[in-house]
């Protein structure tokens, strides 16, 4: 895979959303939720179609692969949560993008 294929699934890639609704959370599940996506940042692929889980993993280590071990899970079609060793990690990606 090369550098032109790892940038155009990047410019495919969204951290929003807007046709969801939004769900309210308080007390204590709000605070132990906090905790727990701290480390956390959400991702949606913009394509026509169903991507491959795997191969999407893959593009995503070697992009991130600085950074160490990410942990992507595939919460819906095209839509993945990665869960990162440090919230410092997590930062420098957002800080960065895709």
């Amino acid at each position: 895979m090369g550098i032109d294929d790892i940038k155009g699934l990047c410019e495919m890639l969204a951290i929003l959303d807007l046709d969801r609704p939004e769900v309210l959370i308080k007390g204590e599940a709000h605070n132990e939720g906090m905790k727990e996506v701290s480390h956390c940042l959400v991702g949606k692929v913009l394509a026509g179609k169903r991507i491959n889980r795997e191969a999407f993993t893959n593009v995503i280590e070697q992009l991130w692969s600085s950074i160490g071990v990410v942990e992507v899970e595939m919460m819906d079609e095209n839509l993945f949560v990665f869960y990162f060793p440090r919230n410092e990690d997590r930062v420098l990606v957002w800080a960065k993008g895709p």
